[in-house]
């Protein structure tokens, strides 16, 4: 399915959508929030990391490791940020070994996902986790008790979710980790900090 999102997007498309975040001198309200909930974590691994943009704002004495499934993403993130470890891997894969990173980042990841990789993107996050998982997602509100997957984009191959707060607590609880805290600041965004119980 992403191959076909992926075709869809030319290189210099996707690379004039994420070069200009090399001028801005601060990163936007959601990532100053995810940011945040990142202080004191000296490994960080971006689960569907896109045009890798957080890279810019996490200081280099912290490890920062990027997985995207799209060859294009990879490919512009490699072009902003030679030299940082960028990989074209799919998140319901992961290639680490368990809990290598302190934290893993979801943002904009779950709501893409379909309802039979949802649960394999967050046993792969938590399992490579060694303190924390960020979840980030832009569909808000997050409904109480249903998630709503529905399909979107080029031939119906683009999933876009409204995840369920009680799925989605259970899911990430059965690996264990509770919800910590629910930072919805930012208008349109929701961040949830999960740690390891």
């Amino acid at each position: 399915m992403a191959n076909e999102w992926d075709e869809a997007w030319t290189d210099e498309y996707i690379f004039n959508i994420w070069s200009p975040c090399l001028q801005w001198e601060n990163p936007d309200p959601e990532r100053q929030v995810i940011l945040e909930k990142m202080k004191g974590m000296n490994s960080i691994l971006d689960i569907g990391c896109g045009g890798a943009v957080l890279r810019r704002w996490v200081p280099d004495s912290v490890l920062y490791v990027g997985v995207d499934n799209s060859k294009k993403m990879v490919k512009c993130a490699q072009l902003l940020f030679p030299g940082v470890s960028i990989l074209e891997w799919p998140a319901h894969e992961l290639p680490f070994v368990d809990r290598l990173f302190e934290c893993s980042l979801l943002k904009h990841v779950l709501e893409h996902q379909s309802l039979s990789r949802f649960d394999d993107v967050i046993r792969q996050a938590t399992r490579v986790s060694d303190k924390r998982v960020i979840i980030s997602s832009f569909n808000l509100p997050f409904a109480e008790n249903e998630t709503v997957i529905h399909m979107a984009g080029p031939n119906d191959c683009f999933y876009n979710n409204i995840l369920g707060e009680k799925f989605l607590e259970t899911t990430i609880g059965k690996y264990g980790f509770g919800v910590i805290e629910k930072d919805n600041s930012v208008p349109n965004r929701s961040t949830w900090v999960c740690d390891r119980v």
